[in-house]
């Protein structure tokens, strides 16, 4: 089993350059169901974005990094962060002051996004996760994912690749620990690219893998460049994918999105391990 270990020093070095004075005093969340005006932030088009919008107890600040969100945190601008599981166990892991709150706002699943014109690939897919989600695998799969402690990412076991068609496969690169390029290998790895390599050898595929933004796999995959992609591709966004004309698969690897809050009266690195 490969482990790939990732850091968020970015937001680490934010933090220590910014650790001015708060502007304001923060509000206890207690309830998730009724914030009660509270000032909650997420990142800019992130499944939180799309979860919150619309609520009429909260007043949503919208962030284009999780290092700004931070910030605005520990200086009191908002009173809690909105993120996904697998993204708040990297703030837990490299930072202290900060605690989650339960329960969790609600579950997100992930999917594949399939080129206009690969309606059959998208019903083997989707055929493929209805044997696979009637498995023990699966369950397996979904407590792989769920042990990410937020540092060290372990690979799932995987089969041998396919020997039959090629497919042009984009992920996204920097969507650790969902999907990513690791550097020491040359590799595509992470929880919703091993869904699209047990499908490919399952069915005898070989996968032309591509690492590129996000924005380029979707786009590449609209216009056929590619024929399929995934990384961080949630099921929140099913309907704007569908209007642009994507194909969208069932979704998989299922976990929850959090609110966490200060626990203290400041962000800290005091646990951080910089060895």
């Amino acid at each position: 089993m490969k482990i790939v270990k990732k850091s968020i020093f970015p937001i680490m070095l934010a933090l220590l350059l910014c650790a001015c004075g708060r502007t304001a005093e923060h509000r206890t969340i207690s309830d998730v169901n009724n914030l009660d005006g509270c000032r909650i932030g997420v990142n800019l088009a992130w499944e939180s974005d799309y979860m919150l919008t619309g609520r009429k107890d909260l007043e949503l600040c919208r962030y284009d990094n999780t290092a700004d969100m931070l910030m605005a945190l520990d200086h009191g601008k908002i009173d809690g962060i909105a993120i996904d599981d697998s993204t708040l166990k990297i703030v837990l892991k490299q930072v202290g002051g900060v605690e989650i709150v339960e329960p969790a706002l609600g579950e997100i699943g992930y999917t594949v996004y399939f080129a206009p014109d690969e309606e059959e690939l998208l019903k083997d897919f989707n055929a493929f996760l209805a044997e696979w989600k009637a498995s023990g695998d699966y369950e397996n799969y979904i407590r792989h994912i769920h042990e990410f402690d937020g540092e060290n990412y372990q690979s799932y076991e995987l089969p041998p690749d396919g020997t039959g068609k090629t497919l042009r496969f984009a992920y996204n690169m920097d969507g650790f620990p969902r999907s990513f390029w690791d550097p020491a290998t040359d590799e595509a790895m992470g929880y919703d690219v091993e869904v699209v390599k047990l499908w490919a050898a399952d069915r005898g595929y070989q996968l032309d893998c591509t690492a590129t933004s996000y924005t380029d796999m979707e786009k590449g995959t609209l216009i056929g460049r590619y024929q399929l992609c995934t990384g961080y591709t949630s099921d929140v966004y099913n309907i704007d994918a569908r209007a642009a004309g994507i194909l969208v698969s069932d979704s998989f690897g299922e976990e929850s999105v959090h609110i966490a809050q200060m626990a203290g009266d400041t962000i800290n690195m005091d646990q951080y391990d910089f060895d």
